[in-house]
């Protein structure tokens, strides 16, 4: 019986033995075929890159003319430089970054990019348009990225891959310096922010201050953001509302919420404090700011006189309304390009400057 009883032990011991045996391996398996597979899809994502690269940067030095709205945005850099004010609709960060690009590559500000002139060598048009190209090539390993993330199937995944690495519109737009490269890169790598945080179940305050600073980009660059921003609230205020968890919980995904458009907006904001430390020089359109930011400009009238009001001084008289006139056309140019020209009549404050009492009471200066 009791030989019986060892036997069966031994059995029961070699049997166990070889399970564990058989299951380690296949664990080793599996996971040799994860690295294998995370592997080649990290490999396939760097050559998708890489073409789509290839198709933004060849022959992008051929047109050494100011293409399009690069006059706008090259403007704004020479702007940027020399600290002159200026007014534009778009948010500063996306142009404070171009500056940047075309500071760091050692422009000094001293052209005008007109429309069609060609750029002397002291602009390094070239590279800042290699930048632009890189930017708009990584729109295609992070599209792949999305539709994995949606578990959609591999087909489709690098076949939009490949679309947005070959689409026409996407490669023109990538070889010029505007904002555009930059903007839909924010906008792909938010949307691929918002899917892994929705399907995060650990860490996800983490990737909500990514989503967050992903979405202070987008909306910082182009105000169209706020949509994207808008968008990702509906979802993340329906889940809070039908959340069934803990208080401690609950409590989270309101942090989340709250971060995720918080850093939005410190970003937003930081922005303009950027710009505003920059402009230091007065222009003719400072004048829409008024006569307090005014003063604090160099070379502006209101800066050179006393700040009580003396015989000499300007005086402000401030409408209460502000009738702002604009007038737009389509003007053709020489050129086969056509331009379209904003005139605007700025009538909100009159400056008065006062005389000594015994010549004339004040004139128009």
């Amino acid at each position: 019986m009791a030989a019986s009883n060892a036997s069966t032990a031994s059995r029961c011991h070699a049997l166990l033995t070889e399970s564990l045996t058989k299951l380690t391996w296949w664990l080793s398996t599996i996971l040799r075929i994860r690295r294998r597979g995370r592997s080649r899809n990290s490999s396939i994502l760097f050559l998708l890159t890489l073409a789509a690269l290839a198709t933004r940067l060849h022959r992008i030095s051929v047109d050494n003319r100011v293409v399009w709205d690069e006059t706008h945005f090259g403007r704004f850099a020479t702007r940027y430089i020399n600290g002159e004010f200026y007014l534009d609709v778009h948010p500063p960060l996306g142009k404070l970054l171009l500056t940047l690009v075309y500071r760091t590559l050692g422009y000094i500000g001293d052209f005008e990019f007109n429309s069609g002139d060609t750029y002397p060598s002291s602009v390094p048009f070239v590279a800042a348009r290699c930048v632009q190209a890189f930017l708009g090539a990584l729109l295609a390993p992070v599209s792949v990225l999305i539709l994995q993330t949606l578990h959609l199937p591999a087909a489709w995944a690098w076949t939009a891959g490949a679309s947005v690495a070959l689409d026409n519109a996407l490669i023109g737009i990538s070889r010029i310096v505007v904002l555009d490269s930059m903007l839909l890169l924010a906008n792909a790598s938010s949307v691929y922010a918002f899917l892994c945080f929705k399907q995060a179940q650990k860490r996800r305050l983490q990737l909500a201050l990514v989503l967050g600073a992903a979405l202070g980009l987008l909306c910082s660059i182009k105000l169209v953001g706020l949509l994207t921003l808008a968008v990702f609230n509906a979802f993340l205020i329906g889940d809070i509302i039908i959340y069934r968890g803990t208080a401690k919980g609950w409590l989270q995904e309101l942090i989340c919420l709250l971060s995720i458009n918080g850093i939005p907006s410190l970003v937003y904001v930081l922005g303009f404090l950027a710009q505003s430390s920059i402009f230091r020089n007065y222009t003719p359109e400072a004048d829409h700011m008024g006569s307090e930011y005014v003063t604090r400009l160099n070379n502006s009238a209101l800066s050179l006189q006393h700040p009580t009001t003396r015989s000499g001084s300007f005086v402000v008289l401030r409408a209460a309304e502000y009738p702002f006139a604009y007038l737009s056309a389509y003007a053709a140019s020489n050129s086969s390009e056509y331009v379209l020209a904003t005139r605007r009549r700025l009538a909100v404050e009159d400056y008065w400057r006062v005389q000594p009492p015994r010549s004339q009471f004040c004139v128009v200066d």
